[in-house]
């Protein structure tokens, strides 16, 4: 028999810093902005998430952005308000705590932004909040006056063309505002609903 060669190896370890774990994943994001003849924006921010250790998420709203609700599934809450580094204001939305394959949170905000210093009414700049994470699948819907167009779109996202060649006029009075409140409603119970029925499910589990 042939005695075994030697081998020898040769490697250079390299110690890496870890990575950061997000806190929470952001699974969609949903902008509906209405522009008022005079400039002034009111914009509904619908925020969809996975929440994992996260206690609050960070929203820098346009400036001079005044909020008007906060609803954190479906749930009326107050936001907390701090200033970063750069002297902007921060807002602080709680966020509920979940459990392993728990339902995605939601977040609904709804701010008004008067109109940009400097800007024309023709030439509109749109500047949505900006969160302390990534975001994906965002949708951004735009309403207008009635008797205005939309063209020469500039930005990050996306324009759905199709959108343009089919523009919908939409009417809103007290028949459209009791029709809102009656599927929302629809909507709310369905939500309770679902979150009655994953409570059942974590007691059964021994979760309190």
């Amino acid at each position: 028999a042939c005695p075994a060669p030697d081998y020898a190896v040769a490697f250079r370890a390299t110690r890496h810093t870890a990575a950061s774990v997000l806190e929470a994943t952001v699974l969609e994001t949903g902008l509906n902005t209405v522009l008022s003849e005079s400039g002034e924006t009111i914009t509904h921010c619908h925020v969809k998430l996975r929440v994992g250790s996260k206690r609050h998420l960070e929203a820098r709203l346009p400036a001079g952005s005044q909020v008007w609700s906060l609803n954190v599934n479906l749930r009326p809450e107050a936001p907390s308000r701090r200033r970063n580094a750069a002297g902007e204001e921060v807002l602080l939305v709680p966020l509920a705590q979940g459990t392993a394959g728990d339902l995605p949170s939601e977040v609904d905000l709804i701010y008004v932004t008067p109109p940009v210093g400097g800007a024309q009414f023709s030439r509109q700049i749109m500047q949505g909040p900006r969160f302390d994470l990534p975001l994906q699948n965002v949708t951004w819907r735009l309403f207008l006056p009635e008797q205005y167009t939309y063209d020469d779109f500039e930005g990050t996202l996306n324009v759905n063309e199709e959108s343009l060649r089919n523009i919908l006029t939409y009417a809103y009075d007290l028949t459209a505002y009791d029709r809102n409140v009656a599927d929302n409603n629809v909507r709310y119970r369905a939500k309770a609903l679902e979150l009655q029925a994953r409570g059942s499910k974590l007691a059964k589990s021994g979760y309190q």
